[in-house]
């Protein structure tokens, strides 16, 4: 546990020294659309700034704590090209690196934000097995409601090309494979108003499989209560959910999860401030695209 804590404090900081590097110059096109939505900022405005985040995950039979940066690349008010960098370590020693990048635009007068992004994943499972994920993502968003559908291909290297393998005291051999599938998820904002608070609920279907492979699919239920802590500093949020999912291979799984999101706003938190406020899409702009983060792998023993 004491490691998992670590993270949460020492991979925000070491990310936060990629934004030196990393963050661009200010943007200062605008047009139609672009205008009106920068109105709040002004002549000059800076319209997004990198946001550092960490978050804790519990589930049935494991812990993990992750943290990660997203840093846009583009400033124009209605729309972002982002890239994103995490990392999460679990309490079994098993840890998962990913590097991503992405693009998101307001629509519709900006009624509607759509997106699409990518992602490659580099995971170590408690088998020792390393995999490498890619992950293709696309969104669609409004005020109170948003649709995602994301397909994952997986790379397996270990043993025979296939996975890991675990040999056991009674000389079989547990073989790991990872698992391509996709998932298809909708949401749905409460109709709750206090303080800026927004809660959120998501129904999804996944399906993960392989040739010679059992299928993992089911139903997946998310519940997302998001606080925002601007009395901390301007822009931060605090997220609180809940996750119910099953399938026949793994039976139900339950899980809770607590993260943070702080803005590196700087001087521009006041204008920031204004935008959130005038316009839903503010912190949904730069906010980490949702997708399931862990390799779904299958695994079989057979004899030496």
């Amino acid at each position: 546990m004491a490691k998992l804590l670590a993270a949460n404090t020492v991979l925000p900081a070491a990310l936060a020294l990629l934004v030196l590097v990393m963050t661009p110059g200010n943007a200062s096109g605008k047009d139609g659309q672009a205008a009106a939505l920068a109105a709040p900022f002004g002549s000059g405005g800076r319209y997004w700034e990198p946001e550092v985040y960490t978050a804790t995950r519990f589930d049935d039979q494991n812990v993990a704590a992750a943290a990660g940066m997203l840093v846009p690349f583009s400033r124009q008010p209605d729309r972002v090209l982002f890239g994103d960098v995490s990392g999460r370590l679990t309490e079994y020693e098993t840890w998962e690196g990913d590097i991503g990048f992405g693009y998101r635009q307001l629509l519709t007068e900006g009624h509607t934000l759509v997106g699409g992004y990518g992602y490659l994943d580099e995971v170590r499972s408690e088998l020792g097995t390393n995999f490498r994920q890619v992950t293709v993502g696309m969104e669609v968003q409004a005020e109170r409601w948003s649709v995602r559908g994301h397909h994952y291909f997986v790379a397996a290297h270990g043993s025979q090309g296939e996975g890991g393998a675990l040999t056991t005291a009674d000389r079989s051999s547990v073989v790991e494979r990872g698992l391509d599938g996709w998932d298809f998820e909708f949401g749905s904002r409460l109709p709750v108003s206090v303080r800026a608070h927004e809660i959120w609920v998501y129904g999804a279907y996944y399906q993960f499989d392989a040739p010679g492979w059992e299928s993992v699919a089911g139903p997946r239920v998310r519940f997302d209560w998001r606080i925002p802590l601007d009395w901390a500093t301007v822009g931060a949020r605090l997220g609180l959910g809940l996750e119910w999912k099953r399938d026949a291979s793994r039976g139900e799984q339950h899980m809770a999860s607590i993260r943070f999101v702080v803005p590196m706003a700087g001087a521009a938190g006041a204008a920031q401030s204004s935008f959130r406020i005038s316009h839903w899409s503010r912190a949904r702009m730069v906010e980490p695209p949702m997708r399931a983060v862990d390799v779904v792998t299958g695994s079989r023993s057979s004899g030496l």
